[in-house]
C-alpha cells in the first residue's frame, strides 16, 4: 500500500462555493425533474409537500432542514454543495453523483444511495443507522464522527474511504472491490468481509478483534 494512503490527516478536496451568505435564497418547490439550482441556498422546512425531483442538479449551493425527511432525488448530482442540519432520513439518492460535497450535523438515518458514485466527500457529526452504499462507487470519502449502526457498503467499489472518529456497528462489506478502507481511531464492531479484501483495510489496534472474528480468527490478546 502507498506511503500516502497511511496520512492520518487526509481530508477530500472541499467544496468550491462561495460563502453561504453570499449565496440566493431560493425555495424548495424550484427543485423538480431535471431542474439546476446554482449558487442558491435552500431552505426546507418541516411540514411542506415531500421533495421529489429525478435527474435535479444542484452546484454551488446550500441545502438544509426538516422538510427534505423522505425526499427522493434519484439519478440527482449535487457538486460543490454543502448540506448543513439537513435531515435526509429514509430518503433516496440512489444512483445519484456528489462531487465535492461537505454534509455537517445531519440526520441520516435510513438513507439510500445505492448504486450512487461519490467523490471527495465528507459526513461529519452525522447520525446514520441502516445507511444503504451498496453498489456504490467511494472516491476518496471521509466519514468522521458518526454514529452509524449497520452501515451497508455490499458490492461497493472503494477507492478510499475513511472512517475516523466513528462508531459502527455492522459494516457489511461482501462483494467489495477495497483499495483503501481506513478504520483507525473508530470503534467498529463487527465486520462482515471476503478475506481476500483485507490486505486493502488500514487499522490499529482496537479494531483487530472485529477483523479476527470476521475471518474466523482468535486473537490471543495475553
Amino acid at each position: 500500500m502507498h506511503r500516502a494512503l497511511l496520512d492520518r490527516d487526509w481530508a477530500p478536496e472541499p467544496p468550491d462555493a462561495p460563502p453561504a451568505e453570499s449565496l440566493t435564497g431560493a425555495d424548495a418547490c424550484a427543485i423538480t425533474d431535471r431542474a439546476s439550482i446554482e449558487e442558491a441556498r435552500v431552505h426546507a422546512p418541516p411540514g411542506g409537500a415531500r421533495i421529489g425531483a429525478s435527474g435535479f442538479v444542484c452546484s454551488c449551493s446550500t441545502l438544509s432542514g426538516e422538510g427534505f425527511a423522505g425526499c427522493r432525488l434519484p439519478s440527482s448530482r449535487l457538486i460543490d454543495t454543502r448540506l448543513e442540519r439537513i435531515d435526509l432520513a429514509g430518503a433516496s439518492l440512489a444512483g445519484a453523483r456528489l462531487v465535492r460535497v461537505l454534509c455537517v450535523e445531519a440526520r441520516l438515518s435510513g438513507i439510500d444511495l445505492r448504486g450512487a458514485q461519490l467523490r471527495d466527500v465528507v459526513v461529519r457529526g452525522a447520525r446514520m443507522p441502516d445507511a444503504c452504499l451498496a453498489e456504490s462507487e467511494l472516491r476518496g470519502v471521509l466519514l468522521e464522527d458518526v454514529d452509524a449502526p449497520a452501515l451497508d457498503l455490499t458490492a461497493a467499489r472503494i477507492a478510499r474511504l475513511v472512517i475516523r472518529s466513528s462508531r459502527v456497528r455492522g459494516l457489511a462489506l461482501a462483494g467489495a472491490r477495497i483499495e483503501c478502507l481506513d478504520l483507525r481511531g473508530s470503534e467498529i464492531d463487527g465486520i462482515g468481509i471476503e478475506p481476500g479484501a483485507v490486505r486493502s483495510i488500514i487499522i490499529d489496534p482496537p479494531q483487530a478483534p472485529a477483523l479476527a472474528q470476521a475471518l474466523g480468527a482468535t486473537l490471543d490478546q495475553e
